[in-house]
């Protein structure tokens, strides 16, 4: 099956339903009537059947050669039904090109853009893969209220109302440190020692309260 792309950066006035969100470091646009879909490496964001393309700017080409191996896969695999999920209201799909499967991307690049979508007032959910590892799950959990949290799993599709995503750009984690990186930092640091029974922060966390 022959899979039609969407190039994010070019939706807004183009595509009915596609508008800028927020400006930030990158920019937000807000899909209305999309469907987050998880099959085999990444999930994919569906607008009117069609996937959208995520990559701004300078593209690392393993980063491009990995999507477009896993849209490979993803096309051969389009025929297989999927468990549709209900419908959410409002959520937003940030990571980053397999990012949140590392640890590093997800540290510098995923956390800081739920920290700038926060300062610009979003207040609804957030889409990660249930397979995440557990030294991503744990500092995320520590970020997010659990509540704010939506799980996929491989095979199913989360239909959302309105959907928040952002470009992917190469250097994206040198792109938001800063101010996001620190408001990580601070939104995280103070509920470790609850954690830990009240106790001293250990210097292997890396930070100092």
């Amino acid at each position: 099956m022959d899979i039609q792309l969407l190039n994010l950066v070019a939706l807004p006035g183009t595509c009915e339903g596609v508008r800028l969100y927020h400006k930030g470091v990158l920019p937000f646009y807000e899909i209305k009537n999309a469907t987050v879909e998880y099959d085999n490496i990444f999930p994919f964001v569906l607008k009117d059947s069609r996937v959208v393309s995520r990559f701004f700017g300078d593209v690392n080409p393993s980063d491009y050669a990995k999507f477009q191996e896993s849209l490979a896969v993803y096309a051969n695999n389009s025929g297989q039904p999927k468990k549709r999920l209900p419908e959410v209201a409002e959520a937003a799909f940030l990571a980053s090109i397999g990012g949140s499967m590392n640890y590093w991307h997800f540290l510098f690049e995923d956390a800081p853009t739920i920290m700038e979508l926060e300062s610009a007032g979003f207040a609804g959910k957030y889409i990660f893969p249930a397979n995440l590892k557990n030294y991503i799950r744990e500092p995320l959990e520590l970020l997010l209220d659990a509540e704010r949290i939506m799980w996929i799993n491989e095979g199913e599709a989360m239909p959302v109302a309105n959907l928040v995503i952002q470009p992917y750009q190469f250097n994206l984690g040198n792109i938001v440190q800063g101010e996001w990186t620190l408001s990580v930092r601070n939104r995280i640091l103070p509920k470790i020692p609850d954690l830990m029974g009240g106790g001293n922060i250990p210097s292997a966390f890396g930070f100092h309260a």
